[in-house]
């Protein structure tokens, strides 16, 4: 992976009982999101890659529980992520037009680093989603239709 990324472990809910757990990779170019959906926890698994150029987010922030106290940091803490594009959202389990992302509580340092490095300005002028890096290893090998048996 490229320098400048920070992965971080999620989960996320979405307003028609879909669930999602993976990666997300935070740049000052984008976000890459590697996750498997789920309804109702169970039904109809999906492995999806998604990747978010800096142009699509609206903003981003970290929140630290209810009130976003360095106390309530200890307990939960969750990325908020608004798109410009509805068409990314509705691959993405989302609640009211928002992507929460809820962080693992030994990641929360994480969460922070991401949020400095997306504020980042990007290295190289003209940055674009070409610059992102590949989502998972099908990006890398192909789909698995695209193999063929050995002879």
């Amino acid at each position: 992976m490229k320098p400048g990324f920070i992965s971080i472990p999620f989960e996320v809910e979405g307003d028609n009982m879909a669930r999602g757990r993976g990666i997300a990779k935070f740049s000052p170019v984008g976000i890459v999101m590697e996750l498997e959906t789920s309804f109702l926890g169970f039904l109809n698994h999906e492995f999806k890659d998604i990747r978010i150029p800096r142009a699509e987010i609206m903003d981003v922030k970290v929140v630290h529980g209810l009130f976003n106290t360095n106390f309530e940091k200890f307990f939960h803490t969750r990325i908020h992520i608004r798109l410009n594009s509805y068409q990314a959202m509705t691959e993405i389990p989302n609640k009211n037009g928002r992507i929460i992302l809820k962080i693992n509580r030994r990641d929360r340092d994480l969460a922070d680093l991401a949020m400095a490095t997306m504020e980042e300005p990007p290295q190289l002028p003209g940055s674009n989603e070409q610059q992102l890096p590949p989502a998972g290893v099908r990006a890398l090998f192909g789909d698995e239709a695209d193999t063929k048996e050995l002879e």
